[in-house]
C-alpha cells in the first residue's frame, strides 16, 4: 500500500528539544562546510520517548535508526552511546559512538524542504549508470577546460615513457597491446586496482604476447579489467595502462624497466581509473548494488507533496577521515586502501575517479566532486605545511600497507620518491634522504619506530629488503617522531658516507647493500627486561644529563632463560608462523651494557628534554662481539 502525503505536524507536537532546536539553530545558507559545525547530543532512550509521546521529527530520527542500523547489529538501539544531530549547510546528520556509519535525513532534491530535512541528490543504484557516466564526463569536461593547474601537474615531467599501451576495439569487444607513442600523453586512462590473492587469470607473459599484439577478447580478461575497459569507452577514450598487461609478467628485466616508469604512467594519464571496491581483478565494479535509500514519510508543505528519506552517509574514498587522524572511529578502508603500490598510483596521477562501495568520486589537483554532494574530508595535502612533513605522512600510510612481494617494499614507493626528489633536495637511498649537513629530513628519517597495537605488527623478514638503519627492512607499519612538537632541537651526529646499491639502474628502487657511517657520541647504555617489553636505563653521561631517553626496538622481542641461568632476548623474523613455532633469530648478548648512538636532543616543553637513539640495541650486539 502507496505511503499517502500527511500534513506537517504542528510544532506544538514536537518535543520541547525540537522545539529549541528549530528557533535557536537557523539553518545558513553557506556551501562548505562549517569549521565546528553544530552538534546537538542526545540520549537514544530519550529520542524513543519523545517519540512514543507523539514527537514526529523524533520519530523520524528513530525510524532511520531502526531500519538502517538495526539489522547490522540488533544491539545498537541498547548500547549505542550519545546520539549527536549535525545541523550544517550540507546536510542533516545522526552518528553514534559505534562502528556504524553516520545516517543522513533529507528531501527529495527537488522537493520542497520540511524542517532541516533539506534536499539531496539521489544516487545511482550502479556505478554503470547513465547518470555516473554524465556525472564524471562533465568533471573530465571542467578539469580539462578551466584547470591550468591540473595541466601544469602533468607537463615536463616525463622521464621513460612505457613501452606499450593498449588499444580498445569496441565494435569488436577487443583489446591489442601496440606502442607507446609519445602523441598519446594525456590521451588514455591508467587503471589502480587490486590483483587479489592469486594472480589474473590471463596477463601479458612471454606465451600470451603474441595474442596481445594481435588482440585478444574481452571475455578473456578478468572482470576489473573488462570494466575499466567498458569505462574508458563510455568516456569515449580508447586507450588504456593496465600493468598486468602492459609489462611481461614471466620477464625480471622486462618488470624491472617498466616498473620504474610507474611516476610517468600515472601523471600522464587523462585520468586513473581506482576500483577501490574490488578486492581482487576477478570482482568487478560498475555493476554491484548499492545501497538504497528508505523512505521514511511522505508530508504535504504548502499543497507540494514532499518525500523524507534516509541513506548512510558515505565514509569512503575522500570522505574518509585522514590516516593521522586516530581519535575516528574507524578507518573505513576498501581493498585498494590496504594495499602498498595503489598509494602512489593514486598521488601520482593528476586526475582520478575512484568507484567506492557507495559512489564514484571525482578529484584533481583543483576539485574534488562525489555523486552524493558531500563535501570531502580534509586532504592530507592540505594539512602539511612541508614537503618533509609530507613525505613522513605517505610514508607512515605506506607502511600500514601490504605488498604481496616484501622485496617490492622500495620499489612500490618509486614512482612517489622520485617526483618528491625535486622538492625534497636530498640524496635518496635505501628509503631514507640524507642531505650533506645535519637535517630534520634525515634525523627523523633514521628515528623510526615500529607501530604496536594499532595494525599487524612488525618483523625482521627471512630475506634481505634493506639495510637495518631503513624503515624498508623491516615488514609493518613504522612511525616517525612528529617535529612540528618540538620547541627547540639540536642534532648530536652528522652523516659521514651513505653506500646504498641498488639492484637496478632505479637509484629509487630496491637496494642490494647499505651502509651508512655516523659521526657522534656513544652511550653506554643497559637494556633490561620488565613486564614483557625492554626498557632502557641510560646514566648521566658528561654533558647529556637528560631526564628522558626513548630508544626504539624494530620488531617485538621476547625474554628466554638460558641453561646457565642467565637470559637472552629473541626478536620475531616472521609473521607466517604460530606463535608456539615462530621462527626466533637470538640475540648474541645477555642483560648487559649495550652502546647507542644519540641522534637528537629536542625540547617538547619547558622541562622535558628529550634524546632520541639511532641504532637498534641488536646492530650493536656484533659491535661488542667484535671489541
Amino acid at each position: 500500500m502507496a505511503l499517502e502525503p500527511a500534513r506537517l505536524p504542528a510544532f506544538e507536537t514536537w518535543c520541547q528539544w525540537c522545539i529549541w532546536e528549530k528557533e535557536s539553530r537557523p539553518l545558513t545558507t553557506c556551501t562548505k562546510r562549517d569549521t565546528f559545525p553544530e552538534r546537538s547530543y542526545r540520549r537514544i532512550k530519550q529520542i524513543e520517548q519523545a517519540a512514543r509521546e507523539g514527537c514526529w521529527t523524533c520519530g523520524l530520527l528513530l525510524s532511520a535508526v531502526e531500519r538502517l542500523w538495526v539489522p547490522d547489529d540488533p544491539e545498537v538501539k541498547t548500547n549505542p552511546g550519545d546520539l549527536y544531530l549535525r545541523y550544517d549547510a550540507e546536510r542533516f546528520t545522526i552518528n553514534c559512538q559505534t562502528k556504524h556509519p553516520p545516517l543522513q535525513i533529507y528531501c527529495a532534491e527537488d522537493q520542497p524542504q520540511a524542517y532541516r530535512f533539506i534536499g539531496g541528490p539521489e544516487l545511482p543504484l550502479r556505478a554503470s549508470s547513465e547518470e555516473t557516466r554524465r556525472f564524471i564526463a562533465s568533471c573530465v569536461a571542467e578539469c580539462l577546460q578551466n584547470h591550468p593547474l591540473c595541466r601544469k601537474a602533468s607537463q615536463g615531467l616525463a622521464e621513460a615513457w612505457p613501452s606499450r599501451i593498449l588499444e580498445i576495439d569496441p565494435p569488436n569487444s577487443r583489446v591489442k597491446l601496440v606502442e607507446f607513442d609519445v602523441t598519446m600523453d594525456q590521451q588514455y586512462v591508467a587503471l589502480s586496482y587490486c590483483w587479489g590473492p592469486v594472480e589474473p587469470p590471463f596477463q601479458a607473459s612471454s606465451d600470451t604476447l603474441r595474442a596481445l599484439k594481435m588482440g585478444v577478447s574481452f571475455s578473456k580478461l578478468p572482470k576489473t579489467l573488462v570494466d575499466a575497459v567498458r569505462f574508458t569507452v563510455k568516456l569515449g577514450l580508447n586507450l588504456i595502462w593496465i600493468d598486468s598487461l602492459c609489462i611481461i609478467q614471466n620477464n625480471p628485466k622486462d618488470w624491472e624497466e617498466e616498473s620504474c616508469k610507474m611516476s610517468t604512467v600515472y601523471r600522464h594519464a587523462m585520468f586513473t581509473i581506482i576500483a577501490n571496491c574490488a578486492s581482487s581483478c576477478v570482482e568487478g565494479f560498475l555493476d554491484r548494488e548499492r545501497d538504497a535509500p528508505v523512505l521514511l514519510e511522505k508530508v504535504d508543505v504548502g499543497g507540494r507533496r514532499t518525500e523524507i528519506r534516509a541513506r548512510k552517509v558515505s565514509k569512503l574514498g575522500h570522505h574518509r577521515p585522514p590516516r593521522y587522524d586516530h581519535g575516528g572511529q574507524h578507518r573505513c578502508l576498501e581493498p585498494v586502501d590496504t594495499r602498498g603500490w595503489t598509494l602512489q598510483e593514486k598521488l601520482l596521477s593528476p586526475r582520478s575517479v575512484t568507484f567506492t562501495s557507495d559512489e564514484v568520486q571525482w578529484e584533481c589537483r583543483s576539485m574534488k566532486r562525489c555523486e552524493c554532494n558531500q563535501p570531502p574530508s580534509e586532504d592530507m595535502a592540505e594539512l602539511f605545511s612541508s614537503p618533509v612533513e609530507e613525505w613522513f605522512a605517505i610514508l607512515e600510510d605506506y607502511t600500514s600497507r601490504r605488498i604481496t612481494k616484501n622485496t617490492d617494499r622500495l620499489v612500490a614507493l618509486s614512482g612517489i620518491s622520485r617526483v618528491m626528489s625535486r622538492s625534497l633536495r636530498a640524496n635518496y637511498g635505501a628509503g631514507i634522504w640524507f642531505a650533506s649537513e645535519p637535517s630534520m629530513l634525515t634525523v627523523i628519517g633514521l628515528l623510526w619506530g615500529k607501530m604496536d597495537g594499532i595494525t599487524r605488527p612488525s618483523f625482521a623478514p627471512q630475506e634481505y629488503l634493506a639495510p637495518s638503519f631503513s624503515w624498508a627492512s623491516i615488514v609493518g607499519e613504522v612511525i616517525h617522531i612528529n617535529a612540528a612538537k618540538f620547541l627547540s632541537y639540536s642534532y648530536l651526529a652528522k652523516t659521514l658516507e651513505v653506500n646504498a646499491m641498488p639492484v637496478t639502474p632505479d637509484p629509487f628502487g630496491s637496494v642490494a647493500f647499505g651502509a651508512l657511517k655516523l659521526e657522534g657520541r656513544l652511550v653506554r647504555t643497559k637494556m633490561s627486561w620488565k613486564k614483557g617489553e625492554p626498557r632502557w636505563k641510560v646514566p648521566p653521561t658528561a654533558g647529556l644529563t637528560l631526564p628522558q631517553a626513548t630508544c626504539n626496538i624494530d620488531v617485538p622481542l621476547q625474554r628466554v632463560p638460558l641453561p646457565e641461568c642467565g637470559f637472552t632476548i629473541q626478536r620475531r623474523v616472521s609473521e607466517n608462523l604460530e606463535e608456539s613455532e615462530r621462527t626466533m633469530e637470538t640475540l648474541e648478548f645477555r642483560e648487559t651494557d649495550v652502546f647507542v648512538l644519540p641522534l637528537l636532543v629536542r625540547l617538547e616543553n619547558d622541562s622535558e628534554r628529550i634524546c632520541d637513539y639511532g641504532l637498534r640495541a641488536y646492530e650493536l650486539c656484533s659491535l661488542l662481539a667484535s671489541s
